[in-house]
């Protein structure tokens, strides 16, 4: 254990001093962002009436086509009721869609070169309450289609024939979107219902097969809040989620109910019923007719400081039982039955200057099961066990000027997770019974150089019970990032020197030999060690990306007997794109992974090869070609395996108006093939080619 605290605090040591050796010399100031582009609005600072139509007049031509442009009215997409009626005059109509009452702002932006998205305008807006005194009133309907066909497919006598070579399918979905209330209440609805010409795509397929409805509920969420003196009620009912405890009931989101009521500023009651499986469609509509598969959680919070965040403590109970889940797919014949319940505490806390954060969790959970898969009779004692689990940060540093223009930040963690033997619980996922895992790490930056480094041990049989085998996993792993245009030309708004990253890992999964059954052959002892080294590259001047990244991966046994069956895997990746002009970009990737199987000798090369090209011309077209091969060949036994394919898309938007609504859409027409081929020792070689067209449309509100 001293070596590997030596060990450690050299990495420490090496890593700082790495980052303090790029100081550079202060930078001068960059210049502030052009300004938006000038923009006369309809609107004023009065208020607008929700259903108003607004009208921008820009002083020079707007740039942004159809499709190259978005509107947001608050945190509201609204680009869908915008139109562009002139080079210089965008008009958005609200009739069928009323603006949400209040004041908010507006803000158009547009994606320009590089497909990036630029700030156009911003504005403020005041939208007038709806009559009879409601402050807020939305009334939101979605819909999407998707149609979709496959009216040619041809295929070579050697190729398996595919299951479907000609289709035409499409699938709906309708969705309404309520919100109504003020500042003392409010009702929020969310229903989405699905509606398909395939029974394969029906929501509930996968479980009913055969027997899915066509048209059937997709989701439903119902939230209502009101405000009392002792504190604002919330209830949920549909797809909600509840639990706040990481090893009790972390998370779960199926349907149900939940209810919350504050109790006054600082206390907080959740109560919550939910379906122990994920649901879909209009059986059991509330999720809580079955009881056999019922979870439910009651959790009480309390904030022990005045100020928020400062130190809270939160109490949970959960209990649940599971059956299987109803499903004619499986012909599996399990009666497995769960139950668990248990109760948890959590403390979470933080400085007042948040420089120090806490977050400690227990559980005490009882947990037993009755049946198992395939029918197999049987249960299995009910187990009481606990589990704990401790994160503690600390930054060392924040924002230090040594240098100028370059802070140093540090920040230390400390992470402890306990888990006893058969310690299981239906609401937390994730959770390894009869394991101890311990982390420290670090993270900091010295202006733009960014680093890490985490140490973590991970063991199981936590009691060290003599007669049972014990695995210890430790690792270790660092990163640096220096991006070197910023140090070494500090004033180019562009530069050909590239962003270098690196990182590393090495990690050992051995078993103890002083934990095992008496007699045990020193050869059923695992011993694994990988070491994995990843350098890359990667340069950014418009309009030309390109990036390389090289990554080398030892496997070294280390297990009694096989020692010699290490293997080194080397993988070189290459990318880059060339954005051509606004409209057309290039793009392509070369992949060369040999990978040496240094007990037998055995090399196998594999090679990956992708291009890909986009143009779009007028407003509304745009065209796509792409073409990939892959190659796999075992060398001394020569066996190759090879695999090609291009596809040509051709795209064209279009809006569908109804009573002044806009509804975009998109008209897609594709073809593709694909070749494979196969050479295996002595066996005559395999070919197979497939060719595909298919034609595709959607629609969106």
């Amino acid at each position: 254990m001293n070596l590997r605290r030596t060990r450690l605090a050299i990495g420490i040591a090496v890593m700082l001093h790495g980052l303090a050796t790029h100081a550079q010399p202060p930078a001068p100031e960059v210049p502030p962002p052009a300004p938006p582009a000038a923009v006369q609005a309809s609107f004023g600072s009065e208020p607008v009436a929700p259903g108003a139509t607004l009208t921008l007049t820009f002083a020079q031509p707007f740039p942004y086509g159809p499709g190259r442009f978005a509107v947001m009215v608050g945190g509201e997409d609204v680009t869908t009721q915008f139109e562009l009626i002139a080079p210089t005059v965008l008009r958005g109509v609200f009739a069928g869609a009323p603006l949400p009452p209040g004041d908010t702002v507006l803000a158009v932006h547009g994606l320009g070169e590089g497909n990036e998205w630029a700030e156009v305008a911003t504005l403020p807006l005041k939208v007038a309450p709806l009559a009879g005194g409601t402050q807020r009133t939305l009334i939101k309907p979605t819909l999407a289609l998707q149609a979709s066909a496959q009216p040619w497919e041809a295929h070579s006598a050697g190729a398996t024939p595919p299951a479907r070579p000609r289709y035409a399918k499409a699938a709906l979905q309708l969705g309404l979107d309520t919100d109504h209330g003020d500042d003392t209440w409010g009702l929020k609805s969310s229903v989405r219902l699905s509606a398909v010409t395939d029974r394969s795509d029906a929501v509930q397929y996968a479980s009913l097969l055969g027997n899915a409805r066509r048209v059937d509920l997709a989701s439903y969420l119902v939230e209502g809040f009101y405000a009392t003196p002792v504190g604002n009620t919330s209830v949920s009912l549909g797809q909600v989620s509840a639990g706040n405890h990481p090893l009790l009931a972390s998370g779960i989101s199926n349907r149900g109910l939940v209810a919350r009521q504050a109790l006054g500023s600082r206390a907080e009651l959740t109560v919550a019923a939910q379906n122990a499986h994920p649901l879909v469609g209009t059986d059991n509509l509330s999720g809580l007719e079955d009881r056999g598969n019922r979870v439910g959680l009651a959790s009480v919070g309390y904030e022990l400081l005045e100020r928020a965040g400062g130190l809270r403590v939160e109490a949970s109970y959960f209990a649940a039982q599971a059956g299987p889940a109803p499903s004619l797919s499986s012909s599996s014949t399990s009666t497995l039955r769960e139950r668990s319940a248990g109760w948890g505490l959590r403390l979470m806390g933080a400085t007042e200057d948040n420089a120090w954060r806490a977050d400690l969790s227990y559980a005490l959970n009882d947990y037993t099961n009755q049946g198992a898969l395939g029918g197999t009779p049987g249960a299995s004692p009910q187990v009481q066990a606990s589990a704990y689990s401790l994160s503690l940060e600390h930054d060392l540093v924040q924002g230090l000027a040594v240098w100028p223009d370059m802070p140093i930040t540090l920040t230390a963690s400390l992470g402890r997770d306990r888990s006893a033997p058969h310690y299981r619980s239906l609401g937390a996922f994730g959770v390894v019974e009869d394991s101890l895992r311990n982390q420290l790490a670090l993270s900091g930056s010295l202006g733009p150089i960014s680093g890490s480094l985490a140490y973590t041990s991970h063991d199981d049989n936590v009691n060290d019970v003599a007669t049972s085998f014990k695995t210890r996993s430790p690792s270790l792993e660092a990163s640096l990032n220096v991006p070197l245009g910023t140090l070494l030309e500090p004033a180019a708004a562009e530069t050909w020197w590239p962003v270098v990253s690196y990182s590393y890992s090495r990690s050992h999964s051995f078993m103890d030999r002083a934990f095992a059954p008496a007699g045990t052959p020193v050869s059923q002892f695992t011993d694994d060690l990988a070491t994995t080294h990843s350098l890359g590259f990667n340069w950014s001047v418009r309009p030309v990306t390109l990036s390389y990244t090289l990554t080398r991966v030892f496997q070294d046994n280390e297990q009694a007997g096989n020692e010699q069956a290490d293997s080194t895997d080397l993988n070189h990746s290459l990318s880059g794109s060339w954005q051509i002009s606004e409209a057309a970009s290039f793009s392509a990737s070369l992949g060369w992974n040999p990978y040496r199987d240094l007990g037998s000798g055995m090399v196998v090369y594999r090679q990956s090869a992708n291009l890909g090209w986009s143009w779009r011309f007028g407003d509304r077209y745009s065209l796509g070609i792409t073409g990939d091969h892959a190659a796999h060949r075992d060398n001394p036994l020569s066996d190759t395996y090879r695999s090609y394919s291009a596809a040509v898309k051709l795209s064209k938007l279009f809006d569908l108006t109804l009573q002044g609504t806009k509804l975009p859409g998109e008209w897609v027409l594709s073809y593709r093939q694909d070749h494979n081929a196969a050479q295996v020792l002595a066996s005559p070689q395999l070919s197979a080619r497939y060719q595909t067209l298919n034609l595709g449309m959607s629609l969106a509100y």
